[in-house]
């Protein structure tokens, strides 16, 4: 499925680059914070994966560019394998036993261990249940990175009309596009695929549930992959990385090894200008005694 000439979004303020958060986050000297937050009990890190827009301009990945359309690059092959059963709407089981995360997009999440289900994250199974149906061959594009810490399988997926499966989810607003070093392929085709989506107010983005959140409202209860929006009001270099802060509340790291994707002196330029980010928040509890 493709987005038709005169249907193509415009360009957006939302330009997404890359972050990885590490396991563990240290995002900054926790020292020089708890002197600052004696009030606080909470502080939340921001290991966020996509940064950052800004309202005046964008910090513009440099692998963004790389690709503008999503069919599978003629350099690569793909491999042939048979769809087993769906597991969510972005994780599916193939005939070989291999469990498939699809690459650049995180889908509303089903309920587990007693918990509720996301919103539409029945609707983002049942839409990869019918692009992709039990028994059907699909063509896989494993990702620089193959696997992830859970021995997943991180593969980009076709039809065998050679159609983006991620590219579809995107444009039915089923899933929030994701970027995570190295495997950086298709960022530029599926950004577009979102922006699609959300100027016409498709599927997530037009749940109130996922209205991204002011930085200074942030709470523990809201762990876990979140739209933030809000003001930096600190950056700063240690240690090879780069440091943000927004709002006085959210604490972001840049790691030294994803600097090569961003102009470092126009992120530190991002000092109080309003900015949106997305990821998976951790927070730390402190002693302030």
């Amino acid at each position: 499925m493709q987005i038709p000439d005169t249907q193509r979004p415009a360009n957006t303020n939302i330009q997404p680059g890359a972050i990885r958060a590490p396991a563990t986050p240290s995002c900054l000297p926790l020292r020089q914070k708890i002197r600052a937050l004696r009030n606080w009990q909470t502080l939340l890190f921001g290991c966020l994966l996509l940064l950052c827009v800004s309202e005046a301009g964008a910090t513009e990945p440099r692998f963004a560019a790389a690709q503008n359309n999503c069919n599978p690059p003629r350099s690569q092959k793909t491999q042939t394998a048979y769809v087993q059963h769906i597991i969510d709407g972005d994780t599916l089981v193939l005939k070989d036993g291999r469990h498939v995360r699809l690459l650049g997009i995180n889908a509303p999440e089903l309920g587990r261990k007693g918990r509720k289900h996301q919103p539409l994250a029945l609707a983002a199974r049942q839409a990869l249940q019918q692009l992709l149906p039990a028994q059907s061959p699909v063509l896989l594009l494993t990702g620089k990175q193959p696997r992830d810490r859970y021995r997943r399988t991180l593969a980009h997926l076709y039809n065998q009309q050679g159609h983006s499966i991620e590219q579809q989810l995107l444009l039915r607003g089923m899933a929030f596009q994701i970027t995570i070093p190295p495997n950086l392929g298709q960022h530029a085709c599926l950004r577009q695929a979102e922006q699609y989506a959300r100027r016409h107010g498709l599927g997530v983005w037009g749940e109130r549930a996922y209205q991204a959140l002011p930085a200074a409202q942030l709470l523990p209860k809201h762990e876990g992959f979140q739209r933030v929006t809000g003001r930096v009001t600190r950056t700063a270099r240690g240690r090879g990385n780069l440091q943000l802060e927004l709002d006085q509340r959210l604490f972001v790291l840049i790691r030294h090894k994803n600097l090569i994707h961003f102009d470092a002196e126009q992120v530190l330029g991002l000092l109080g200008q309003d900015v949106e980010l997305r990821g998976w928040i951790v927070a730390r509890t402190l002693s302030t005694g």
